[in-house]
């Protein structure tokens, strides 16, 4: 990546929904060729997709948590088979493995408490590779980082 794509990247990450016009103007360039190196950063995998960041409340969500598992996964076959349940859970936002006491770090949202609760005893701490989980309840979110700039 050189100068112009970072700012190209910069401008996408402040207005992801910003005209190649406008966008080849702000970073020096013709139309034509900000756009094929818009393309360019997308097949490189550089620009992974773009996202509109949503009100929780406003669409219905609003009982959220961050989980702490600790986990037994006794082999590759065994991490494969958690991460793809991981992404096949709609209440799952967001999931890290992580370094210290926990294994894992997940984010869920749901739209009730009770929900939340379901999800938590019914179908979380019940999988195979749970061996304890740590619930946070969200109550409040001060800062959220989903839109910052990374370049």
């Amino acid at each position: 990546m050189d100068k112009i794509d970072r700012m190209i990247v910069r401008e996408l990450q402040a207005n992801a929904r910003i005209a190649n016009v406008e966008l080849a103007k702000r970073v020096g360039l013709s139309a034509t060729p900000c756009y094929e190196r818009v393309r360019k950063l997308e097949r490189l995998g550089i620009i992974e997709g773009y996202h509109a960041s949503v009100s929780y409340n406003e669409v219905g969500l609003e009982a959220r948590a961050i989980i702490l598992l600790k986990l037994k996964l006794d082999g590759p076959m065994a991490y494969s088979e958690f991460t793809e349940r991981m992404k096949q859970m709609p209440e799952v936002e967001e999931c890290f493995f992580v370094a210290g006491k926990n294994d894992c770090l997940i984010k869920v949202a749901c739209t009730t408490t009770r929900e939340l609760r379901d999800f938590y005893i019914g179908q979380l701490v019940s999988l195979p590779w749970v061996n304890d989980a740590e619930s946070l309840f969200i109550i409040d979110t001060v800062k959220n980082l989903s839109g910052r700039q990374i370049l």
